[in-house]
C-alpha cells in the first residue's frame, strides 16, 4: 500500500529553523520537546499493522529500552507522537536504507491517520551538535543528561563550557515513573538531554510538559560528543551485549 495523503518528505525544517524554535523557546522560558522516531520506535508503532516490521526489530528491542509489555509501551510511544513539539522522522533520502523506512513510516502514520504538525530530520541532533549555536544556547543552563553514557559525556560538556548539574542513567521503560518523578521535583536542571532509546522516546513531552522545561531526544548524539568521528553504533551495540552476558 502506498499513499501520498500521508507524505511528509516536503515538511522537513532545517537544522537552523529547529535550533530557532529552540532558541525561542529558551527566551520565552516555555516548555519545549523535541522527540525521535526511529527505526525501534516505528517498529514498535507498527506492532499491529505491520508485523513484519515489528519483528525486524526484536533483536534490538532490549537494547533500545523496550522491556515493559508491548501494548502498554506502544501506547505510551503513540502518545509522545502525538504530544511532542517537534517530531523527528526519517527522511527518504537519508543512506540508512531511507526509502524503506520512509515508506514504512508513511504506510504507519495513514494506518494512525495522523501527521505531526512540525517535521524534521530523526537525525537532527546529530547535525546540531556540529553547530555552534547549539552549544552557545546550553551555555549558562543547567543541564541534566540522561543515558547509559551520561557520566562519562560530563568532560565533553564541560569542554564547551555547558554547566552539566544532573547525570543519571534511565535503563528501560520500567524506570521511566521513577525518574520522571525525580526530575519533576528537582530545580536543578533547565534542559535535559535525553539518550534512553525507547524510554527516552516516551520521556521527552511528558516531562517538558509537566515541569514547563525543555526537553530533548538526544539519541546517539550522546554517543558523537564523546567518540567524534569513531562512533560506531556496531561497536556500541557489541559492548552493550557483552556486558550483559
Amino acid at each position: 500500500m502506498s499513499c501520498n495523503c500521508h507524505s511528509y518528505q516536503h515538511k522537513f525544517l532545517s537544522t537552523y529553523e529547529v535550533l530557532g524554535i529552540l532558541e525561542e523557546a529558551i527566551n520565552k522560558k516555555e516548555a519545549f520537546s523535541l522527540t525521535r522516531f526511529s527505526h525501534a520506535e516505528i517498529s514498535c508503532l507498527s506492532r499491529k499493522c505491520n508485523r513484519e516490521l515489528f519483528h525486524l526489530m526484536n533483536d534490538l528491542r532490549l537494547y533500545n529500552g523496550f522491556n515493559g509489555t508491548i501494548e502498554s509501551t506502544a501506547r505510551k510511544v503513540l502518545k509522545s507522537l502525538q504530544t511532542t513539539n517537534v517530531t523527528g522522522l526519517i527522511r527518504q533520502d537519508c543512506e540508512d536504507s531511507g526509502d524503506f523506512w520512509y515508506g514504512n513510516t508513511k504506510k504507519l502514520l495513514h494506518h494512525l491517520r495522523f501527521v505531526p504538525k512540525i517535521i524534521c530530520s530523526v537525525w537532527v541532533t546529530h547535525e546540531m551538535i556540529k553547530e555552534q549555536k547549539f552549544w552557545e544556547l546550553l551555555q549558562n543552563k543547567k543541564i541534566a543528561i540522561i543515558g547509559r553514557r551520561a557520566q562519562e559525556a560530563i568532560p565533553y560538556f564541560q569542554e564547551k563550557h555547558v554547566n552539566v548539574t544532573i547525570a543519571l542513567p534511565l535503563e528501560g521503560t520500567n524506570h521511566i515513573g521513577e525518574l520522571h518523578q525525580y526530575l519533576s521535583k528537582s530545580n536543578d536542571w533547565d534542559i535535559a538531554l535525553l539518550s534512553a532509546g525507547i524510554p527516552a522516546t516516551i520521556l521527552t513531552p511528558m516531562l517538558a510538559n509537566s515541569t514547563g522545561r525543555i526537553v530533548i531526544d538526544f539519541g546517539h548524539a550522546l554517543d558523537m560528543v564523546i567518540d567524534g568521528d569513531s562512533f560506531d553504533f556496531n561497536e556500541i551495540f557489541k559492548q552493550w551485549k557483552n556486558q550483559q552476558n
